[in-house]
C-alpha cells in the first residue's frame, strides 16, 4: 500500500469513499467478490507485464527490481535478504555477489555482531533505484490515466479497506502466516 498511498498522498477514509460512491452512477450489474478478484489479477498481470517490458528495455530484470528495492528500505543481513526473496543463503549470497560486482551494493559488517554482514546499497545501487522509481511512476501514471482523480482516490481506499480487513483476517488466522499464506505488513 506504500505505492497506492504514494499515488494519493495518503490514506483515505471510509467516509470519503462513502460520499464518492454517492456521486458515482450505480447500476444493477452485481459483481461478486470472485470477479473482482479476476479484475485485480488481469490489472496487476497488466502492470506487470507493462514493467517487466519496461525494465527489460533499460536492462532491468524483475529480480533485480525486487533485490534493490528490498536493500532500500534499510541495510539488510544476507539471512534476513533470503527470507525476504524466499530463497536459500548460497542463493541470496550469489545474487548479491552479482550486485557487489556492478557496485550496486556493498556489504558491510554487522555492528551488532561482527561475525554476521549486511548489504546496503552503494551510490550506483541509489542511482539504479532512482531510475527504477521513475520508471515505476511513468508505468503507473500510464496504466491509471484512463481514470479520473476521484476514480484513483475512490480506487485507492477500496483497496486499502480490502488489504487492511484481509491483514487482520490473517493476524487471527495463525495457521495462514505460519504457512506463508499471509504476510505481515
Amino acid at each position: 500500500m506504500r505505492q497506492m498511498a504514494m499515488i494519493t498522498g495518503g490514506s483515505m477514509s471510509s467516509v470519503h469513499s462513502d460520499a464518492l460512491l454517492e456521486s458515482t452512477p450505480s447500476t444493477d450489474a452485481k459483481v461478486t467478490p470472485a470477479q473482482l478478484s479476476e479484475a485485480l489479477v488481469n490489472a496487476w498481470h497488466t502492470i506487470t507485464q507493462r514493467a517487466v517490458g519496461r525494465f527489460a528495455e533499460h536492462g532491468i530484470t524483475p529480480n533485480r527490481v525486487r533485490v534493490i528495492n528490498l536493500i532500500s528500505e534499510g541495510p539488510l543481513r544476507m539471512g534476513a535478504l533470503a527470507d525476504r526473496l524466499g530463497v536459500t543463503g548460497r542463493t541470496a549470497t550469489l545474487i548479491v555477489d552479482d550486485l557487489v560486482a556492478e557496485g550496486l551494493v556493498e556489504r558491510l559488517p554487522d555492528p551488532v555482531d561482527r561475525r554476521a554482514m549486511r548489504v546496503v546499497l552503494a551510490p550506483r545501487g541509489r542511482g539504479m533505484l532512482l531510475h527504477i522509481e521513475r520508471l515505476q511512476r511513468e508505468i503507473s501514471e500510464e496504466v491509471f490515466s484512463v481514470l479520473h482523480p476521484r476514480e484513483r482516490v475512490l480506487l485507492s481506499g477500496l483497496l486499502e479497506r480490502c488489504t487492511d480487513h484481509g491483514a487482520t483476517a490473517c493476524r487471527s488466522t495463525d495457521s495462514l502466516e505460519s504457512d506463508g499464506l499471509c504476510s505481515p505488513r
